[in-house]
């Protein structure tokens, strides 16, 4: 039996309005919350259990605007690298079907959008080669019904560095974790396959705010910033507010995936930010970008993104002078020539930069 207490001091402060919320609330199906993916995840295999076209709500950027969005539940691994258990959680692609504008001013046309949502679904397994605009709602639906098990695999961006060392999250003291993306690589292989559990059940275990429906933790009025440093420290909820609202806002998972390494890039990506309850926007902050002709300090990376070492004294070499000579914006990367011994190096990324 539980413990008993002679007098409530809750109740005392609070009544009936207390009384009224526990009564309202006492019943209610626990939600854990939403889970995401840890990277590392190579030949996963996953069922498709969602398909569809929605639309972008009311008092949102692109509001009105259609939407392609697939989900699936992971069947294998049960576990990933890390140890986490993973069999039952979800991963998903989204995609805009209108002309979309990012923030540095990138137009993606609807007819992109389009080639890669049909790619998509040929992936699934869909014959769109006849397709035409008012079959892609039956094309979704058909795969939905069909519910085909596909592979994916989840990957870790780079590391955000400033001054050549790992940027630092004010908010928790500790480097900025990088975030995890989700690839999904289709059907090939599993025409046949089927799951070696007995009965072959697929139990989706992340409820409907994995889907994007029901209600989640945080709300439209949430500062993005402050979304930003949560999703940065490894707050899944966090996480999936944020990939919602900027899906919302227009952005792709290839739009994320380029917007940068940290959430707070993403946030900055954000084309025109998201319109609050009062009718306030959220100013995404302008995004730095390197300039041709500027100069910058070039701290040499190796392919894990630390300071690349001398091989004789093993120590870090000494950022360089280097000016822009090229910039592209698409990969984040620049084309520079060293002005000690004028020699070109091309592809660095910005974040090798050392700005003042």
């Amino acid at each position: 039996m539980p413990p008993t207490v002679k007098k409530s001091g809750l109740m005392a402060k609070y009544g009936a309005n207390l009384d009224k919320a526990v009564k309202t609330h006492a019943g209610d199906e626990t939600n854990f919350g939403f889970q995401r993916l840890p990277a590392g995840i190579n030949n996963g295999i996953a069922k498709l259990v969602e398909c569809t076209f929605g639309v972008v709500d009311q008092g949102k950027t692109n509001a009105g605007e259609y939407y392609f969005r697939a989900a699936g539940v992971v069947v294998e691994p049960k576990l990933a690298p890390d140890g986490t258990p993973v069999a039952g959680m979800q991963t998903s692609i989204m995609e805009m079907v209108c002309d979309t504008t990012s923030a540095a001013g990138a137009v993606t046309t609807q007819e992109e959008h389009v080639e890669r949502i049909l790619n998509e679904m040929r992936k699934l397994g869909a014959d769109t080669s006849n397709a035409t605009g008012a079959d892609l709602e039956s094309l979704a639906a058909a795969l939905k019904e069909a519910g085909p098990y596909f592979k994916f695999s989840t990957s870790l961006g780079k590391t955000q560095l400033e001054n050549g060392k790992p940027k630092v999250n004010p908010a928790t003291g500790k480097p900025y974790e990088p975030r995890v993306f989700e690839n999904w690589n289709g059907t090939r292989g599993l025409e046949s396959w089927t799951p070696s559990d007995d009965d072959g059940a697929v139990v989706d275990q992340t409820g409907d705010a994995a889907a994007g429906g029901g209600d989640t933790q945080y709300s439209d009025q949430d500062d993005l910033d402050s979304l930003a440093k949560r999703a940065d420290g490894g707050e899944d909820a966090a996480i999936d507010r944020l990939t919602e609202l900027a899906h919302n806002a227009g952005m792709d998972d290839d739009a994320i995936r380029e917007a940068g390494e940290t959430w707070a890039d993403v946030v900055a990506a954000m084309s025109g930010g998201m319109t609050g309850g009062e009718g306030e926007t959220a100013a995404a902050e302008e995004e730095w970008e390197p300039k041709k002709e500027e100069v910058y300090k070039y701290q040499p990376v190796d392919a894990k993104g630390s300071p690349l070492k001398d091989a004789r004294t093993k120590k870090a070499i000494k950022p360089v002078d280097v000016e822009v000579t090229a910039v592209n914006k698409a990969k984040r990367t620049v084309d520079v020539k060293n002005l000690t011994d004028k020699k070109p190096v091309k592809g660095v990324a910005w974040d090798a930069l050392v700005r003042d």
